[in-house]
């Protein structure tokens, strides 16, 4: 059978197709980035985790892969490759990460700046396992029949709860009826308070402004009169000086009238003797009588005071 020029220039570009192909996917598997070192990290779940699943450092840098994963008795071990120049503390978490909600697996090395010595290769260290949502559900779900379990058993229970579910029915039925008799009625209270709400919000806006535009006149007045205002404000302030200094003068005042009524209610001085001494008292009303009957015999007869009778 004879080939034709179509036919051979097919073979010729099927060839170097599958080549091209083969060439990538050779090159694809090949580092030509330094190797670096590898530790393996156990775990006891590991999920869908893949080989070549990438390892991110801080959840935003890739520092390495997963380069091989294998069970361990009752672990999994997971073994990645880190590149030369990035450096894993023995207090680092490696956790199992997924990527999204329902992404691919992927492993963390969460950020640590505390102690510990620096992990070498071929160093064996224990991951976090990954969280699983069937493990969840299955501990939610012998939590539930472990609580709710032999309470639901109970008879008494069991008619408490089918009492509350009529109830329950019985109110909603009722709740039902009673909107619907009242429906109209309920309309009506809406569009009032609908209505109030608009009036109150008119009325409140007015109010709003009444007191911003009272506000500025009392803060223009204030401004227009703040030369007589600092005025009456000094002035009170002399006045206030005043009635202290006058309010000290009449404490004084009291001292001393207090002093000298309590020397004459003590009989000293002259006052208080002759207000309490008896015979000085007389004494001095006879002087004043006689006094008065000399002033009487002058004022008849002033030649007397000179030639005498």
């Amino acid at each position: 059978m004879k080939l034709t020029n179509e036919t051979k220039l097919g073979i010729v570009v099927s060839a170097v197709a599958i080549i091209f192909i083969l060439i990538v996917i050779f090159l694809g598997k090949l580092n030509f980035s330094e190797k670096g070192y590898t530790l393996k990290v156990r775990f006891t779940f590991v999920g869908d985790l893949k080989m070549d699943a990438p390892v991110i450092f801080a959840g935003g840098i890739r520092v390495g892969k997963v380069v091989n994963i294998q069970p361990l008795k009752d672990l999994v071990e997971v073994t990645i490759q880190i590149n030369k120049n990035f450096r894993i503390k023995s207090g680092n978490e490696i956790v199992i990460y997924t990527q999204g909600l329902l992404g691919e697996k992927y492993i963390n090395i969460n950020g640590y700046d505390g102690p510990g010595e620096l992990l070498k290769d071929g160093d064996i260290v224990t991951g976090v396992d990954p969280v699983s949502l069937d493990a969840m559900s299955i501990k939610m779900v012998k939590l539930m029949k472990g609580v709710f379990g032999p309470t639901l058993t109970d008879e008494e229970v069991k008619r408490s709860f089918s009492s509350l579910f009529n109830n329950a029915g019985d109110f909603a039925y009722n709740l039902d009826m009673l909107i619907k008799e009242n429906r109209q009625n309920i309309f009506v209270t809406i569009k009032n308070l609908k209505s109030t709400a608009e009036a109150l919000d008119l009325n409140l806006s007015s109010v709003l402004k009444e007191i911003s535009g009272l506000s500025k006149d009392i803060a223009q007045i204030s401004q227009e009169n703040q030369e007589s205002i600092n005025k009456t404000i000094k002035n009170l302030e002399t006045t206030s000086k005043q009635l202290n200094a006058t309010i000290t003068e009449l404490q004084r005042s009291s001292e001393n009238l207090e002093k000298i009524t309590s020397a004459v209610k003590n009989r000293e001085g002259t006052i208080g003797k002759l207000i309490y001494e008896k015979r000085l008292y007389d004494s001095l009303l006879i002087t004043s009588k006689n006094l008065e009957i000399f002033s009487q015999q002058i004022s008849k007869n002033p030649r007397s005071l000179l030639f005498g009778k």
